[in-house]
């Protein structure tokens, strides 16, 4: 394409990539000289309408996305607390190695819901949050909030070598109208609001082809780059040794549809911390027994536990019962935990069973 000649001193700038078109020139125009000057810029208009009208020219920077994500969000329930919610956005959040998260895409959204949402995510994932394949089987390790999951599959044969990154997507209210969401360390106040995520719909990126069965052994039909996965929610075996049976989870395409609840729980600050120690200081468990003591007689001050109740354990012989609590209590966001657990011990009371006996004697 060819320009025309320019004024002295005069800047034009054609940075197509960018969409960044400057003319600089300084107004030197002598008397007589108007139409000439007018000429010329009509010229460099001309030159300017034809970069535009190619159209591709200006989105050279634009990459296709490696991903779309399009889902919807709606209320959780009548109850959830969203107050004068505006400017809310969805974010992919990533799971990394310092048990914090990291964020990389997000997108607005209507503040009415249900509304929809579109994430274009064009890069994958952050480096730190990035793993190899566990050297055991391991489903899934929490992360700090309780509310994030990371899947690292372990090594299969024929798995060759990969790396996994798993994240959430969240919706959260941006309080300060700058666009991301502010991740946020100890000792520092929230500046945004998560508004609330999917506990069973995780992200999964592979680098590398995933392997060929999943940490349950069964079939994996994941693939390389982006990932949906569905891990039912699945209650823990009682004390006492009952189970209940559980959905494995489920490899689905990235294209599948993303729901996404609005709950304004607290408890989802947790996800704007960048990192933290993710510890949890437990104290010494307390018992109403010395080692060595007989139990005293059942019930506690709390009568007879069910026999299905997760924090009963029953001894070999069933003629005495450990029953287990504990409490965990936040050190402040992002700072950990702190957990304290108490295991009393009854025993058989003298004579016959009583009808609230929770252990099967043998």
């Amino acid at each position: 394409m060819s320009s025309a000649p320019h004024p002295p001193g005069a800047v034009v700038s054609y940075t197509t990539g960018r969409r960044s078109f400057d003319w600089l020139a300084p107004k030197r125009i002598r008397v007589g000289d108007d139409a000439m000057q007018k000429s010329k810029l009509m010229l460099a208009l001309g030159c300017l309408g034809s970069i535009l009208a190619c159209g591709d020219l200006g989105d050279v920077d634009k990459r296709p996305p490696l991903a779309v994500i399009e889902g919807q969000l709606s209320v959780a329930s009548t109850s959830a607390d969203l107050g004068q919610t505006a400017n809310v956005r969805v974010a992919v959040l990533w799971g990394t190695s310092t048990t914090g998260y990291k964020n990389s895409v997000d997108a607005p959204v209507s503040p009415v819901f249900p509304s929809k949402f579109r994430l274009e995510i064009t890069d994958p994932p952050p480096a730190d949050s990035m793993v190899g394949p566990a050297p055991e089987p391991a489903p899934t390790e929490d992360n700090t909030s309780g509310l994030s999951q990371r899947i690292v599959p372990a090594n299969t044969p024929g798995s060759g070598g990969y790396k996994v990154a798993s994240g959430r997507i969240v919706a959260y209210e941006d309080r300060n109208g700058n666009g991301r969401l502010d991740l946020i360390g100890p000792d520092m106040a929230p500046v945004d609001r998560v508004l609330g995520t999917n506990d069973e719909l995780a992200v999964v990126y592979f680098e590398g082809d995933p392997p060929p069965l999943d940490e349950y052994g069964t079939p994996s039909n994941a693939t390389r780059g982006y990932n949906l996965r569905r891990t039912p929610y699945c209650p823990p075996p009682t004390r006492s040794g009952q189970t209940t049976p559980c959905e494995l989870p489920t490899w689905l395409p990235i294209t599948t549809p993303y729901e996404l609840l609005i709950s304004a729980d607290p408890e989802l600050a947790g996800m704007m911390c960048d990192s933290t120690t993710g510890t949890m200081d437990a104290y010494p468990d307390t018992s109403n027994v010395k080692p060595g003591e007989t139990p005293p007689p059942g019930p506690g001050p709390s009568g007879w536990p069910a026999a299905d109740d997760p924090s009963l354990r029953c001894m070999p012989d069933g003629k005495s019962y450990s029953y287990g609590t504990c409490e965990t209590t936040s050190k402040g966001l992002c700072k950990g935990w702190v957990q304290r657990c108490s295991h009393d011990r009854w025993s058989l009371p003298a004579g016959e069973p009583p009808a609230g006996w929770p252990c099967p004697i043998k």
